[in-house]
């Protein structure tokens, strides 16, 4: 059920930071709604609005579900700092693209602090900083300019041996600043996957005085080179941030403030949306189904966030599942898009977990849909096995929540449909990511996957041979090439097109796939403009594109 802010909580938002010109909560509660195992989410046809000009200024507010524990972004890997947190006052080398022509999902890049790049060879990078980059005019940084220098003192820094985020930039070798605006940046090895990492939001560019200042950044100063300048953070309540007004890419960012909201508590962050505390909200499916009724117009986002969610995996180094004909047999009986209707409401995808640069690296459903979903077929197959049904499985499921277990059971009927005869052996989340991620402790498996950033995060640690997370004994010279060979092929199309074959030769032989990659919704008032996000990789970008129309624009 939709809840209702109390008057008290109301006042609170408001004076944390709420746009008074919003009109105040009046509108009656929306009616109970349960929803029924078969609702689906099913996207309507919105008319596009008209163009519209921005209108600078106003307040926008958000929510996130987490607070950070401190200020430091380089030794932190909390979300709730790098892109719900104070990391948004700084910028990055390089940035994920957003806006409404960037088809979702998309790890496409562009330039944050620079103003161009060259590859001079496989290993060798030249960036070209942009000569009008000010850090935010607080002591002790005081507005200087940006240098080189200050990216080699950053990167240096990350890099720190045992810190959280120095994975990221493990391809490094060398850091040079050639002159004040040239950095050059020599890699141990060809990497496809480097500039994904510059542009990842845990790659901060920091002042060198900020963390001299104190020894670290755990507690401050709070000072970048972003469209956002921090004001406070106030724990339990939320952090504020104003427009940077010497801010390097003109006009930007369009509000004057924007404030992020801590409300852990989901039923307290769908009633200050309902309440028109906040302007954005991500929805529980359940959520948007009740929240539709009342609102049949509202705006909608699903956004598609390979690399995240369920994921089944087969381990072939357990007869009888070494057996092909088995794996195929079992891959046949699954029919993922009809639990994606019944029990994802639509919110999810079919894929094999490959985060990907652009949306054409994955395969066309049409294809996906050729592996599954024909058990007259996987019947066929099972006989061909030789082994006598029912045959027994163990499939050892990770208790992420109601809607895995839920999915289990109905894999579980899908199984015994065609001769199998499954039992499920149900872990809690240390004990699954123990036994079942690191220890290969498992028939099949079904469970959230291990997160992945990049395509070689998930293609070398899951799939290669030599892989810290292939606990599924598969091993391929074919597949251990083509993963090498994707690695290294920094042209975009010619690396979708062996991240395609990767996907075919992992299908094809039944390893392990995600029946239910996450999709997020989002909605929010009509005020909103311009919401057009990116969230790959934490990207927090998007948010210095919004802007709030007046009341006479948000109604046309």
């Amino acid at each position: 059920m939709i809840l209702r802010l109390s008057v008290g909580l109301i006042a609170l938002l408001i004076m944390m930071g709420c746009n008074a010109s919003y009109p105040s909560p009046t509108a009656p509660p929306i009616a109970t709604h349960t929803p029924t195992s078969t609702a689906t989410l099913t996207p309507f046809a919105l008319s596009p609005p008209p163009i519209q000009k921005v209108q600078p200024g106003g307040s926008l507010r958000v929510m996130s579900t987490a607070e950070p524990l401190h200020f430091d972004v380089h030794q932190e890997v909390s979300p709730a700092l790098a892109t719900w947190g104070p990391g948004i006052i700084y910028s990055r080398l390089l940035r994920f693209k957003s806006g409404p022509q960037t088809k979702l999902p998309s790890m496409q890049i562009e330039c944050d602090l620079c103003q161009r790049w060259e590859q001079l060879d496989l290993k060798t990078y030249l960036f070209y900083l942009r000569p009008d980059v000010l850090w935010h005019d607080l002591p002790p940084v005081n507005g200087r300019s940006l240098t080189a220098h200050d990216l080699v003192y950053s990167y240096n820094r990350q890099r720190t041996k045992g810190w959280p985020n120095a994975n990221l930039l493990g391809a490094i070798d060398a850091l040079e600043a050639i002159d004040d605006l040239t950095l050059k940046i020599t890699l141990k090895h060809a990497d496809a996957d480097f500039l994904l990492s510059l542009a990842d939001s845990h790659s901060k560019i920091v002042a060198r005085e900020a963390v001299e200042y104190r020894g670290d950044l755990k507690g401050g100063p709070n000072i970048g080179t972003g469209p956002w300048v921090w004001k406070s953070t106030t724990p339990g309540v939320g952090s504020f941030f104003e427009r940077n007004a010497s801010y390097f890419e003109d006009g930007l960012p369009y509000l004057d403030m924007l404030t992020i909201h801590y409300i852990p508590d989901a039923p307290t962050r769908l009633a200050a949306f309902v309440n028109k505390a906040v302007d954005i909200h991500q929805m529980d499916p359940e959520e948007w189904q009740e929240f539709r009724e009342r609102y049949p117009n509202a705006p909608f986002l699903l956004h598609k966030e390979p690399g995240t969610g369920l994921e089944i995996a087969l381990n072939t180094s357990k007869p009888p599942l070494n057996k092909l004909s088995l794996r195929r047999a079992i891959f046949k009986a699954l029919d993922p898009w009809v639990a994606m209707r019944d029990v994802w409401m639509d919110t999810a995808f079919v894929s094999l977990g490959i985060p990907v640069v652009e949306s054409n690296w994955l395969l066309s459903e049409e294809e996906t849909r050729s592996y599954f979903g024909q058990p007259r077929e996987a019947e066929s197959l099972l006989k061909q096995s030789g082994i006598a049904t029912p045959m027994d499985l163990e499939i050892t499921v990770g208790d992420f929540g109601d809607r895995y277990l839920a999915y289990a059971g109905r894999v579980a009927e899908e199984l015994r449909s065609i001769g199998i005869a499954p039992r499920l052996r149900v872990l809690n989340r240390r004990e699954f990511a123990e036994k079942a991620w690191y220890g290969g402790d498992y028939e099949m498996f079904i469970g959230a996957a291990a997160p992945a950033s990049a395509p070689n995060s998930r293609l070398f640690t899951v799939f290669h041979s030599k892989g810290a997370w292939n606990t599924g004994g598969y091993r391929s010279t074919e597949l251990d090439r083509l993963i090498e060979r994707q690695a290294e092929e920094l042209d975009s199309q010619r690396r979708g097109l062996l991240i395609q074959d990767i996907q075919r030769h992992i299908l094809s032989n039944a390893l392990r796939f995600m029946p239910a990659t996450n999709i997020s919704l989002w909605t929010w008032w009509p005020q909103v403009q311009s919401f057009h996000p990116n969230f790959s990789n934490g990207e927090y970008f998007h948010w210095s594109r919004v802007w709030l129309a007046q009341a006479e624009q948000a109604r046309e």
